[in-house]
């Protein structure tokens, strides 16, 4: 006779759930409130100078695609900033509560501003 892995539910110590919003990151049920960083408003000047810088360059020259280059790693590093964090507040959730289970709201909040 075989014998099957067995896991046994525990009920968590405690749990926190997390409320997705547009105006900020989120907020805790707890009442902690996690504001997103704002990497687009932070970035905006160099957004808008660096396609600037690349409009007077003959195209295709080598200083037209230095200048290009700059564009292109701009828009990443955007992303990575976002990215990163994201990653940092989901630890900062996870350790906070330590062994507790994290619930996420499962609606839309894109489509709850459209009113889809």
């Amino acid at each position: 006779m075989k014998r099957q892995n067995q896991y046994i539910l525990q009920h968590p110590a405690s749990s926190v759930g997390v409320d997705v919003a547009r105006v900020r990151l989120s907020t805790l049920s707890d009442g902690t409130i996690i504001e997103a960083i704002n990497t687009y408003k932070k970035q905006q000047a160099r957004l808008a100078r660096y396609p600037r810088a690349i409009s007077p360059k003959t195209k295709y020259r080598r200083n037209w695609k230095k200048a290009n280059v700059d564009v292109t790693k701009l828009h990443p590093k955007i992303g990575n900033i976002r990215s990163d964090c994201l990653h940092k507040t989901r630890t900062t959730i996870t350790i906070r509560q330590n062994d507790a289970m994290v619930c996420l709201e499962s609606s839309q909040p894109y489509a709850q501003a459209m009113n889809i």
